[in-house]
């Protein structure tokens, strides 16, 4: 597990960026090796935008988390559980639609 550190890096490597000049948009991306509920926390403290590649499985939790309001980019993921692509959309479905954030919306 590669987590270990990675939101000191990228706040670290924000910094030099920001000393350096730079004015736009600090933009991450995680995959699941880096991701953590601590990073993607501090991240979002810190107001940099992220994306993260988690399994459908953690869905729920993250819509709980930030809320419904969250965009959710499906991209591989959706081949994760076998090569049918309808079968897994509605994997994918499923795992969001269970979420009390997305139901209440």
């Amino acid at each position: 597990h590669d987590s270990r550190d990675a939101l000191g890096f990228i706040l670290a490597c924000q910094q030099n960026l920001r000393s350096e000049g730079f004015r736009g948009v600090f933009e991450v991306r995680l995959d699941g090796a880096h991701y953590s509920d601590a990073t993607c926390t501090g991240l979002h403290e810190a107001g940099v935008e992220f994306s993260v590649s988690v399994p459908f499985e953690r869905l729920p939790e993250l819509i709980e988390f930030y809320g419904p309001d969250v965009i959710l980019l499906v991209g591989g993921a959706l081949r994760q559980y076998g090569p049918d692509l309808v079968a897994n959309c509605q994997q994918f479905h499923r795992f969001v639609s269970r979420t009390p954030a997305v139901k209440a919306g």
